[in-house]
């Protein structure tokens, strides 16, 4: 299936009407200015990919990898720099700003990320958006079930992952009313082979998407959707250095609900409303009592740490939008407003961690605080306005405009932004798109939280077992003001085709931050210090090779250069 980007007038028609493109688009991306790349769910059943999930499919992106704990950086930039939406719903979890949510395989439709868009109406991240599409209801009913032979361990002793799926679309009124209702069920076992008798860490979850597609008339549709998905992870930090008993269990109870109404006031004016909230539960805690012991050669004890957090969040978008044709050129005017409430409510307990040399005496013993509870509630408020001008088949811009209200740092941020899309030739065959803009991301909840967690005390020894001076105690303290991140980003690519086949795209991103929160400690003073000081840097170079070699059929080869660099003023 192709991508293919539309010129359109914004009217509602009721649905039945299938578009195919029989050209391919010189790139996936399906944003006329900024740069994007999509991926399809059908991905899933047909790619060699590392998990069952959304996250799965971005590692096939240029400029995506994972960390060393798993965790995806995109463009970049860190786990919490990104956006997760669905339609204009966040679905970033508020109180450390990672991703938090997963869906059943199936109703994944499409998923895109956007390198730092110039449409003003996407905000709070610094390096890029992740959009998840989800596939609706159709016309006809239909009782899918898949993924029911389990993957078993080697010489059949015992299963190593289940996942299995069911699906069920169809109209609860004909044209009129449709329900999609997907469940999955998710035990994967991961062995650590390098640790004694390969012990796993194991995930479980069972994933339930429920979304309604409402067409109350020609100009007028309503759409909500219920996302359910518990979760459990035995053992979730186990490695080659951090045997089983060391590692705590991971408990997670989340939901996500929302709405979209969307309305034709006139055939060039549309009204569009989004309402969502989340919940999140999450535990993590150990039945190992034992102080956590750091050694040379591998750890041992308990977890060091017990926590839990419970979140909520609640958020309104208003945007409307507006056709004019004006100096002669057509105009896509959206104004909009984004208002998002977050509470964060949580317990913290934590035990000695010792340093122990590698004959087994103490170095270093750090003992916390009595367990500190944390509450912080926050309310974000954006105002944004952008104009889509297409001055003609070959040239378009973008101006865009955004003010955020930061709900922790209670500062107000300003975002302009600007790009252009030109057709250097006809039909498509040749596009270069670029522009530059400023983005500032949220301030999670836990920053705020910072100064109530538990204080420390280092104490060092030595191999004799006497003090090295007196212990340190260190207290969390905020110096200074906060200020939100933020970063200036520029970027400039070519989208080249050759016949029908072939598809070259090179790509230059450039990005530089400021004002990232930063913890140092201070011996000194007795404290560890939070503080609006961090710098980065962020270049990148992108070339990428597509052949079609028809439906189901393709090849796609990219190079990434990149360089990045951080001050983290330890």
């Amino acid at each position: 299936t192709a991508q293919v980007i539309l010129d359109a007038q914004l009217t509602f028609v009721l649905p039945g009407v299938q578009v195919r493109a029989d050209t391919p688009s010189p790139t996936d991306s399906v944003q006329p200015v900024s740069m994007s790349d999509m991926l399809s769910g059908s991905l899933f059943e047909t790619a060699p990919l590392e998990g069952d999930d959304f996250r799965s499919l971005l590692p096939l992106l240029p400029g995506v990898v994972r960390d060393a704990n798993g965790r995806l950086r995109i463009k970049g930039g860190q786990p919490t720099q990104g956006a997760l939406q669905i339609s204009s719903a966040s679905l970033i979890d508020p109180s450390t700003g990672d991703f938090d949510l997963d869906l059943p395989t199936q109703s994944v439709d499409s998923v895109e990320v956007m390198a730092n868009p110039f449409a003003a109406e996407y905000g709070r991240f610094s390096t890029s958006i992740t959009q998840i599409r989800t596939r609706g209801g159709t016309n006809d009913w239909d009782l899918s079930i898949g993924n029911l032979v389990p993957r078993f361990r080697a010489m059949l002793r015992g299963v190593r992952g289940f996942e299995p799926r069911l699906s069920i679309r169809g109209p609860i009124r004909k044209d009129r009313l449709f329900l999609a209702q997907d469940f999955q069920f998710r035990y994967v076992g991961t062995p650590v082979k390098s640790l004694p008798d390969e012990p796993e860490v194991a995930m479980t979850s069972f994933d339930s998407f429920t979304r309604f597609d409402n067409v109350m008339s020609a100009r007028h549709v309503l759409s909500g959707a219920l996302v359910l998905f518990p979760r459990k992870i035995d053992r979730v930090t186990m490695n080659t250095f951090r045997p089983a008993v060391t590692t705590p269990e991971w408990r997670q109870e989340g939901a996500s609900a929302g709405a979209v109404d969307r309305l034709a006031i006139l055939p060039d004016l549309v009204l569009e409303s989004t309402f969502s909230l989340r919940r999140f539960e999450i535990e993590v805690d150990s039945d190992n009592l034992a102080p956590m012991v750091y050694a040379p050669e591998t750890q041992s004890g308990g977890f060091f740490n017990d926590q839990e957090r419970n979140v909520r969040s609640y958020q309104w978008v208003e945007a409307l939008s507006l056709t004019r044709n004006l100096l002669g050129g057509q105009h896509v005017f959206k104004f909009g407003t984004d208002l998002q409430r977050s509470e964060y409510t949580g317990l913290s307990a934590s035990r000695p961690v010792e340093v122990r040399r590698l004959d087994g005496s103490l170095a270093e013993r750090t003992e916390f605080g009595a367990a500190s509870t944390q509450f912080v509630d926050g309310t974000e408020f954006a105002v944004f306005a952008q104009d889509r001008w297409r001055v003609n088949s070959r040239l378009t811009f973008e101006l865009g405009l955004r003010v955020d209200r930061d709900g922790v740092g209670e500062g107000t941020n300003w975002s302009p932004r600007m790009g252009a899309a030109i057709a250097v030739l006809p039909q498509g065959r040749a596009i270069v798109r670029g522009g530059f803009g400023k983005f500032a991301q949220r301030t999670p909840l836990n920053v705020g939280a910072f100064a109530s967690f538990e204080p420390r005390t280092i104490a060092r020894f030595n191999v004799d077992g006497s003090s090295i001076g007196q212990p340190i105690t260190l207290t969390n303290r905020v110096d200074g003001p906060l200020r939100t991140p933020e970063a200036e980003v520029g970027n400039i690519e070519w989208d080249q085709r050759f016949g029908r086949r072939v598809l070259l795209k090179v790509a230059f991103l450039g990005r530089s931050g400021s004002h990232e929160h930063v913890v140092s400690p201070d011996p000194a003073a007795g404290t560890l210090r939070l503080a609006s000081i961090g710098t980065s840097g962020y270049r990148e170079l992108e070339s990428t090779v597509r052949y079609l070699g028809g439906e189901g059929r393709g090849l796609r080869m990219s190079d990434v250069w990149a360089s990045g660099a951080a001050e983290l003023y330890s």
